[in-house]
């Protein structure tokens, strides 16, 4: 009972999302209290109606536009995390490489770093280097926590070669059979995530041309029993 009131009716970690996000908990929580309203105003007329109406179907609905209204602006954000999370994977190897150039012109990480914030790959990835540069100004010897945080935002299997790397580096400088192992482990990763998009996509296509053919048929087949 407890995992289906989780899954279905709480708002896990809603916190730390419009953190991550950019997200003002305030505004947020204003939009689910208009989209609650919405929700509310909707189910009482569908209800009234399906009352008048005896309309089972009517009274349903109208509940499940409540739920729907409560729901809608987390599911909202559970879908832009889903999609920030697909676009860090996608900027994440051309941010590595950019990382890996900058090291053989600069002697100092966090200078790297710097440099890093200018390229603006992606918000997300802004706001991540700023706490990383924060962080370690603050406190250095917690680096390797302090990259771990960072690495985290980008979830591939590599990242945690990059982890290694950043830590080694901090405390022994640059090592080319390092950074040759990351950047192969990236380039196998980046192969697998071609491959399956190309695939996800390919069904896409083919779930929205199935709709339609069947739309079509269902259209003709309505034209012709009434023409008879």
């Amino acid at each position: 009972m407890s995992s289906l009131i989780e899954r279905y009716l709480r708002e896990p970690f809603i916190n730390v999302l419009c953190v991550e996000l950019g997200i003002e908990l305030r505004d947020y929580k204003l939009k689910r209290n208009v989209s609650i309203a919405i929700g509310v105003i909707i189910a009482i007329l569908a209800i009234f109606s399906g009352i008048v109406f005896a309309n089972v179907f009517l009274i349903v609905s109208g509940i499940v536009s409540i739920y729907i209204g409560y729901r809608l602006q987390y599911w909202r954000i559970k879908r832009l995390e889903r999609k920030t999370r697909d676009q860090l994977l996608s900027v994440y190897p051309i941010l590595v490489q950019t990382f890996i150039s900058l090291l053989y012109t600069n002697d100092n990480l966090i200078k790297v770093f710097l440099l890093l914030e200018n390229y603006h790959y992606h918000p997300y990835i802004d706001r991540a280097l700023v706490i990383l540069i924060n962080k370690y100004q603050l406190n250095p010897e917690n680096s390797e926590l302090i990259f771990a945080e960072f690495c985290n935002i980008f979830e591939t299997s590599s990242a945690s070669l990059l982890h290694q790397l950043l830590v080694n580096i901090n405390e022994y400088g640059v090592n080319d059979n390092e950074i040759s192992l990351l950047e192969a482990k990236i380039e196998t990763e980046c192969d697998k995530y071609i491959s399956a998009k190309t695939l996800n996509d390919g069904r896409k296509i083919f779930q929205i041309g199935a709709v339609g053919v069947t739309a079509f048929i269902c259209l003709l087949l309505v034209i012709i029993i009434a023409a008879v």
